[in-house]
């Protein structure tokens, strides 16, 4: 993955690449009451020799990262199903793969939800959110100077219709 920098219809100025590893896993259960959900991801990314530019956070050389999350949910009379979910991201603030992102920042989130499953191919859902960010910074591509973010810790609710083909 190359970040590029620049203004206006100029982005010519690399500041970084990386080379990103990820190993990842899924796992599921289903019986007729239960249903428990869960992945992991791993990260090596290496940030090539000589990168990130002066002035971009992150540091050259291998850093590792991960991803995970658990769901729990149990199965109630007329399609109902209240669940729980916990998600991590633990993500080396070193890592301009990471840094490069909107969302490169490391988090912990705790969700209550209920679904409700209209038919086998379509479900409405509401959840009930809290997550903890880390303080860090990010690429900024319009400077290249580090937007730096301090700890946040925010609330949220919403609801989702969904169908399978």
């Amino acid at each position: 993955m190359t970040t590029y920098a620049g203004t206006g219809s100029d982005t010519s100025t690399v500041l970084n690449r990386s080379k990103v590893a990820m190993l990842g896993g899924y796992g599921f259960y289903d019986n007729d009451d239960w249903e428990i959900i869960s992945e992991y991801y791993h990260w090596n990314n290496t940030a090539e020799s000589g990168f990130p530019a002066a002035g971009v956070v992150g540091a050259a050389g291998r850093h590792s990262s991960e991803a995970w999350f658990a769901q729990a949910g149990y199965s109630l009379y007329g399609g109902w199903i209240p669940y729980a979910r916990y998600e991590k991201a633990a993500l080396n603030p070193n890592d301009v793969f990471f840094n490069s992102l909107n969302s490169g920042r490391s988090y912990n989130r705790l969700v209550l939800g209920m679904r409700w499953n209209l038919d086998p191919r379509a479900a409405l859902k509401i959840e009930l959110s809290h997550t903890s960010e880390k303080a860090g910074q990010q690429l900024n591509t319009a400077g290249p100077v580090p937007d730096s973010f301090g700890d946040a810790s925010y609330s949220r609710i919403q609801g989702q219709y969904s169908v399978s083909f």
